[in-house]
């Protein structure tokens, strides 16, 4: 009891801060959407296979709305050199270069793609992969084949089934995952996805 109040209370505090509607929404998604045991384990070894946990590199997330979202949306893809032209300006900004790992030589930054399918990694890939860009020597990284079920056909409407939606499914959350831990997210604000993760960001106490 004592701690549901505690929850409670703070979900009462959230709505009174500024920007609270959006953190108090993130606050409930981030409840809603807590992962298991299992589901952690599973993210672990995403983690590992997009090569994110390879020591305190920062984390840059692009979220790259790609052909099937377009298609389902109606609304025109944005190109990938728009996306990789922001990462470069991200990385040449004072929020990179006055950050404390932007001091001295290059260092590797990690940039993790999102999308609906295996092409917007190997389009960044071609933008962005050991270029340099302020204090960042960029390496691209993302899900594919095997390892993103959501990138089918039919995954990324939501239309497999039994195993295969469920592994869809948990591919999804760890986009969101991914996206809601940036230290700089690339996306635009007509993506749920993107929207959804600013507000898990916002209820874990990091910035919009």
């Amino acid at each position: 009891a004592a701690g549901g109040e505690a929850a409670a209370e703070r979900l009462r505090s959230l709505a009174g801060e500024p920007e609270g509607a959006a953190r108090l929404l993130g606050a409930v998604a981030a409840w809603m959407l807590r992962p298991t045991e299992e589901t952690k384990a599973e993210f672990m070894k995403r983690d590992w296979i997009a090569r994110i946990a390879e020591g305190p590199s920062p984390l840059i997330v692009v979220q790259i709305a790609g052909a099937k979202a377009a298609a389902s949306s109606g609304v025109a893809a944005r190109l990938p050199e728009e996306y990789a032209q922001a990462v470069r300006d991200w990385a040449s900004s004072p929020a990179a270069v006055d950050a404390p790992w932007g001091k001295g030589i290059a260092r590797k930054c990690v940039v993790f793609v999102a999308s609906d399918g295996d092409e917007a990694r190997v389009a960044m890939r071609k933008l962005l992969e050991g270029k340099e860009a302020g204090p960042c020597h960029f390496t691209v990284t993302g899900l594919q084949g095997h390892w993103a079920h959501h990138h089918t056909k039919e995954g990324w409407p939501g239309k497999l089934h039994n195993q295969d939606g469920r592994w869809a499914a948990l591919d999804i959350l760890f986009d969101i995952d991914v996206l809601a831990r940036a230290d700089a997210l690339v996306a635009t604000a007509a993506s749920p996805t993107a929207r959804l993760a600013i507000g898990f960001r916002l209820a874990r106490g990091g910035a919009g």
